[in-house]
């Protein structure tokens, strides 16, 4: 949804999806919230979300190379849609 421009309906199922998800969501899922939340307008919402797929990448100490690669390009999706500096 949220690459279709269907914000609303993005968000509703990323947060379905959390709800339903005995994990809690993963940064994937955050990213996504946080993008969506921003081009709504809703800046608090998509700085927690963000804040939330760090902290999910960061307590995941043993993702694949592979995993690691595509969460760092959401992540520098998210960066440049929220107006935000990659911190070092």
């Amino acid at each position: 949804y949220y690459r279709l421009g269907q914000l609303t309906n993005a968000t509703a199922t990323l947060e379905a999806s959390i709800k339903a998800d005995t994990a809690g969501g993963s940064a994937h899922d955050f990213f996504f919230l946080a993008m969506s939340h921003h081009r709504l307008g809703n800046s608090a919402q998509a700085d927690d979300y963000f804040g939330k797929a760090l902290k999910w990448v960061a307590d995941q100490p043993s993702l694949s190379a592979e995993w690691k690669a595509e969460l760092e390009a959401f992540r520098a999706e998210a960066e440049e849609v929220l107006g935000k500096s990659k911190a070092k």
